[in-house]
């Protein structure tokens, strides 16, 4: 399901940050580059040791791996929004200016009309 390609999407981008082949990942877990391969592409899981030397490998959580990572849950609907690293750095930002901040929780369409006004 929607577990197994996300893990799979996040060691093909760790692995290639890494400047790894599937073969060295492999070879470090002790499988096999058809067995990388497969869980990149979402067809195989790693089982529970090589998930933990993944995640100690590449220095992240194991939660990271499975996509857990940066979501928050609305209050309004129960809906989950998930964010990029980049999403976080915006919003921290934004953060420093109150006034700005305020706006964008209250009524973020118009702070980004607001703000396509300004830049064109």
């Amino acid at each position: 399901g929607k577990i197994i390609m996300i893990i799979g999407k996040r060691i093909k981008l760790l692995r290639i940050q890494k400047r790894l082949s599937q073969e060295e990942l492999g070879n470090y877990l002790g499988v096999t580059k058809v067995s990388i391969c497969g869980y990149e592409k979402g067809k195989r899981v790693p089982n529970a040791d090589n998930l933990e030397k993944l995640a100690n490998f590449f220095g992240v959580s194991i939660d990271y791996l499975y996509g857990r990572d940066n979501y928050v849950v609305c209050e309004s609907d129960n809906s989950i929004l998930f964010f990029s690293d980049e999403d976080i750095k915006i919003i921290e930002t934004i953060k420093q200016f109150p006034e700005i901040y305020n706006l964008a929780s209250l009524n973020p369409l118009r702070l980004c009309n607001f703000i396509d006004r300004k830049i064109k």
